[in-house]
């Protein structure tokens, strides 16, 4: 699984099974890119569309499919686990770049589910393992000057009765090298999932 260059030039994912490569196509553009495989063979990365906005893309039975973005022209799938969940970065209206969660059909900003005034801002989910957690970075104004941190987000079930998964967030005490990149603006409104807050 990866990319590489095909005959028009262009560079396309591919899957590599056994001693066949895969051209895994793209979204009706001209470039795709595979970042990671689940055990059961489903393939995420970004892809082109027409237009020329580039999308995450679950590839899974033979087809890529667009997982969308949260309001801008672009998004990147980095991860995916034997559940089907998808996790990456993708732009917002706002023209900010947030981390997401994919899963069931639905793409969730992860700073929708950060607890109202943990001044927290997720700009990337990199990975996700079978167990539901979610590595990443982001920062926290005002409590660390503003500095990149990784972060790790663990789902815990929430009270019994309201069918929903809430998700801790552990920080990594320790700042990343590179800046976080990205505009710092106002948080988005709720969705009806919530992160509870471990420092």
């Amino acid at each position: 699984m990866g990319y590489a260059q095909v005959s028009s030039g262009y560079s396309h994912a591919f899957l590599w099974e056994g001693d066949v490569v895969q051209d895994l196509g793209t979204l009706g553009g001209n470039y795709s890119f595979a970042y990671d495989i689940s055990a059961s063979g489903q393939v995420v990365g970004r892809a082109y569309i027409a237009n020329g906005d580039s999308h995450a893309f679950l590839w899974e039975d033979g087809a890529m499919d667009d997982l969308g973005t949260l309001g801008s022209s672009y998004s990147e799938a980095r991860g995916i686990n034997a559940l089907g969940q998808v996790v990456g970065r993708s732009g917002t209206v706002d023209g900010e770049g947030h981390a997401f969660l994919w899963e069931n059909g639905v793409m969730y900003d992860l700073n929708d589910l950060v607890p109202n005034g943990s001044e927290w801002v997720l700009q990337y989910a990199f990975d996700t393992n079978d167990r539901g957690q979610i590595v990443g970075y982001g920062w926290r104004s005002g409590f660390y000057d503003g500095q990149c941190h990784a972060v790790l987000l663990t789902p815990i079930p929430e009270p019994a009765g309201l069918g929903v998964v809430g998700v801790a967030l552990l920080v990594a005490m320790r700042r990343l090298r590179r800046g976080c990149g990205g505009a710092r603006g106002p948080r988005p409104t709720t969705l009806p999932r919530r992160l509870g807050s471990e420092m």
